[in-house]
């Protein structure tokens, strides 16, 4: 798990720290990856894997459904992205959820991301979430429905 300042470097996230940004949760019926936003950047979490030939990321995004009817909530950026090891990284999905001034956006979004591509090469999946630059911390303001890599063979 790293920040990734706006115009920086990554920051590798470690300890009680790393538990105060990132966790398991359920909201209220799903399991997610709950993230909070920081001022400085974007917080990413990347797994490191080989897909094989026909693996796909599978989740959702969205914000706290605790948080829809909050006028204050800010809007938040959504990215997945995969980097090669050693190499460039390739976005593969952006998105932005504004759930105070958007009612449509008061839902999850499903997202699929063929990994075919990677096929046999070691890869980061990388999920990120920012807030507005420069606005206060939001713990728990946004999350990832249960990330998983599902291959060919289990559909």
């Amino acid at each position: 798990m790293t920040v990734d300042p706006r115009g920086g470097l990554a920051r590798e996230i470690t300890g009680p720290q790393r538990e105060q940004l990132v966790a398991e949760a359920l909201w209220p019926v799903q399991r997610v990856l709950k993230v909070s936003t920081v001022p400085e950047g974007a917080v990413a979490v990347a797994w490191r894997m080989t897909p094989a030939a026909g693996d796909r990321l599978a989740t959702s995004y969205g914000v706290n459904p605790e948080r829809w009817s909050d006028p204050f909530t800010p809007p938040v950026h959504f990215a997945v992205s995969v980097r090669e090891v050693g190499s460039a990284e390739h976005g593969v999905m952006t998105a932005e959820v504004d759930a105070a001034r958007r009612p449509e956006d008061c839902r999850w979004r499903e997202v699929s991301v063929d990994l075919s591509g990677w096929a046999g090469r070691p890869i980061d999946v990388v999920l990120r979430v920012s807030g507005p630059a420069q606005a206060k911390p939001e713990p728990e303001l946004a999350g990832w429905g249960d990330p998983r890599i599902i291959g060919a063979a289990q559909e």
